[in-house]
């Protein structure tokens, strides 16, 4: 039996139990374009294109223009100062035109928006079994496990949530960080717990953070790593353990990161995402698009491999990375 948790609203809890493949039908092969939108877009525009971390394609309101020359325009070359990257270099013509095809196709007729939860789902090799634990949280983005009856949840838009006994917390903590959310992916991102989390009591906390005006879209962000402690419904002793300058932070960026992830000997990692600026995520003096390691309180360990290169940030762990979110 596996137990695995899926980030979704309302949060839900699956039990997988494993079956052979034995009479397991595939599903009914999708049309090209439909396939290569689940391949390459559903990550970021949603699986039935209501919208996920970039903008829905279920819409009036179409800025850079509708009609399918538009759009198909837009996929090929992407659209300057915005996330929307060019996909010209990945994916043929005919194979964007099918894209197309699919997304203006879907303004007539478009996939269920919102589709009950099914009490199970069956795969080619196993059936989960499908629990709803909790409902209320918004944009659940981390979740850890306190103890037997209590978890830690952020949600994107800048709170941190109790669930205690299956049940949402109505009373957020309060004194926590303000965050930029003015972009599609920023907000509150990871948390993790201090490997000595039942001695100390610190908590680590990944959120998108400006020195600006956190309502002006053109302010320059970047993900900010803190840690504190949580007591009765108050966040304290926040300490910055990773805060770039402004000179290092990013207009108009997108892909911010986080995931958190201790190591055996007690080393923090965590990732940061590339903002839309992939070339720099090659840079050793610019922060996107890296995998960082540090001690639990912002020092550096003397073995990282860029410690003695001269510009680079001594925190660096790896390098060309677009937008770690799983890490293991």
């Amino acid at each position: 039996m596996r137990l695995f948790w899926i980030c979704c609203l309302p949060l839900v809890f699956i039990t997988g139990f494993l079956y052979g493949q034995e009479g397991a039908a595939p599903e009914a092969a999708a049309p090209e374009g439909e396939q290569l939108y689940k391949s390459y877009c559903a990550g970021c525009h949603g699986a039935r294109l209501e919208g996920n971390s970039a903008t829905k394609l279920i819409k009036t309101d179409w800025t850079y223009g509708r009609g399918r020359g538009a759009i198909f325009r837009n996929i090929k070359f992407g659209i300057p100062s915005t996330e929307m990257a060019a996909w010209h270099t990945v994916l043929s013509d005919e194979q964007i035109g099918a894209v197309t095809d699919f997304i203006v196709a879907a303004q007539e007729t478009p996939p269920d928006a919102v589709r009950p939860i099914p009490a199970q789902i069956t795969t080619q090799d196993y059936t989960l079994k499908v629990e709803v634990v909790t409902e209320g949280l918004h944009t659940p983005w981390g979740i850890e496990f306190v103890d037997e009856r209590r978890a830690l949840v952020s949600e994107k838009e800048g709170k941190l949530r109790w669930l205690v006994n299956d049940t949402l917390d109505p009373q957020p903590i309060q004194g926590v960080p303000a965050t930029y959310t003015q972009s599609s992916t920023g907000g509150y991102m990871d948390i993790a717990l201090d490997p000595a989390y039942p001695d100390n009591g610190w908590i680590y906390l990944a959120f998108s953070h400006t020195n600006g005006d956190l309502q002006d879209k053109k302010a320059p962000a970047l993900t900010k790593i803190v840690r504190g402690k949580i007591k009765d419904h108050q966040w304290t002793e926040e300490q910055t353990l990773f805060e770039v300058p402004d000179s290092l932070m990013v207009v108009n960026g997108n892909r911010w990161g986080c995931r958190f992830l201790f190591d055996t000997k007690g080393l923090l990692y965590f990732t940061i995402g590339d903002m839309g600026k992939d070339m720099d995520s090659q840079d050793l003096g610019k922060a996107t698009g890296k995998v960082f390691r540090i001690r639990p309180d912002g020092s550096i360990p003397q073995d990282n491999p860029f410690v003695d290169t001269a510009g680079a940030l001594p925190a660096i762990f790896s390098v060309g990375n677009r937008n770690v979110q799983g890490i293991a």
